[in-house]
């Protein structure tokens, strides 16, 4: 299993809350657990569901930031599944398609907490994840800045 040999993989660099990223790009999932090392989280990284739903398993995660369009698989439904499985969790979905406001309260419904557009900003990112970890939601009508790309040391 991947997660097992991923460097990245359970850095804990704080003892505070557990990010869990899901993405099935390399160089996105590595970059973003970089930087929420960065922000003090300890994070854990999965390529897959199947990762993904061992590292639900056998580790304590606050947060989950799941790409969207997984390959053979929807985020949506890892997610939504995870999110069944252990409630205290928080969900964020991770996407680059250009969706609607229909498509936000479709989230919520599923209890996702919300989307972060790819790309990243990298305020952007820690601020939806500080929120959300604190139980609030950020309004779905507020512009996500998708012209500045994510870089993981920090800035835009």
């Amino acid at each position: 299993m991947r997660m097992d040999t991923d460097p990245y993989r359970s850095q804990d660099v704080s003892g505070g809350p557990s990010i869990l990223v899901i993405d099935d790009e390399p160089p996105i999932r590595r970059l973003l657990g970089l930087f929420l090392q960065g922000c003090g989280y300890r994070t854990m990284l999965a390529a897959n569901g199947i990762e993904a739903r061992s590292a639900v398993a056998t580790d304590s995660v606050s947060l989950i930031l799941c790409d969207a369009h997984l390959q053979g698989e929807s985020g949506l439904a890892l997610v939504r599944d995870l999110l069944r499985q252990c409630p205290h969790m928080v969900g964020l979905i991770m996407s680059g398609d250009g969706h609607d406001s229909q498509w936000a309260a479709d989230l919520r419904e599923e209890g996702v907490y919300g989307r972060i557009a790819k790309p990243f900003d990298a305020q952007e990112v820690a601020d939806r994840i500080a929120k959300a970890l604190c139980g609030r939601r950020l309004p779905e009508e507020s512009p996500h800045r998708r012209d500045t790309p994510w870089w993981p040391w920090g800035g835009v």
